[in-house]
Formats: structure tokens, C-alpha cells, sequence
């Protein structure tokens, strides 16, 4: 079963995230889960996948691998510049 986090559990996440939801997700409602994760997540990039369910990473794999790849790429790119700052200090 999914753990539950508290509103006050979630606020205090300081990670990147990123949520893709399925536009016909049945585990949750997709518009409610998008707009929680907005409100209570202070790094999260939350999106809708079009035309999907839970099933995303195969019925839309170039939309979901195009947003992770880039979602990666850019926390990369700002993780090297924290390390490049960091090491020469």
C-alpha cells in the first residue's frame, strides 16, 4: 500500500521532483493529485500525460522518456554548477 505523508511531511521535501499523471489515471483523481503536489511540494514539476493511464511509460513512452530525460538534464546542468562553486571554494 502507498504511504501517506502529511501536508506538514511533504513541505518539508527538499528534493527535485518530478510527477507525471495519467490524463485517465483510476488509483487517483489526476486533477487533484496534480494540484496537491503543487501546493505542498516545494520542488516538484507536476504534469499531466495525455491520452494515459498508470500505464504512461509504455501507451506514451516518448512523452513521458522526453520530460524524465529533460527533467534529468536539467538538474544535472544545476548539480555541476553547486559542485563547481563548491569545489573551488
Amino acid at each position: 500500500m502507498p504511504v501517506m505523508f502529511s501536508e506538514e511531511q511533504l513541505r518539508t521535501m527538499r528534493v527535485p521532483m518530478l510527477l507525471l499523471i495519467g490524463e485517465h489515471e483510476v488509483i487517483c483523481d489526476p486533477a487533484v493529485a496534480l494540484d496537491g503536489a503543487r501546493r505542498f511540494l516545494p520542488d516538484v514539476q507536476a504534469e499531466l500525460v495525455p491520452r494515459s493511464s498508470h500505464d504512461m511509460c509504455f501507451s506514451q513512452h516518448r512523452i513521458v522518456d522526453a520530460r524524465v530525460l529533460d527533467f534529468l538534464k536539467s538538474k544535472r546542468t544545476e548539480d555541476r554548477g553547486a559542485i563547481t562553486e563548491w569545489s573551488v571554494a
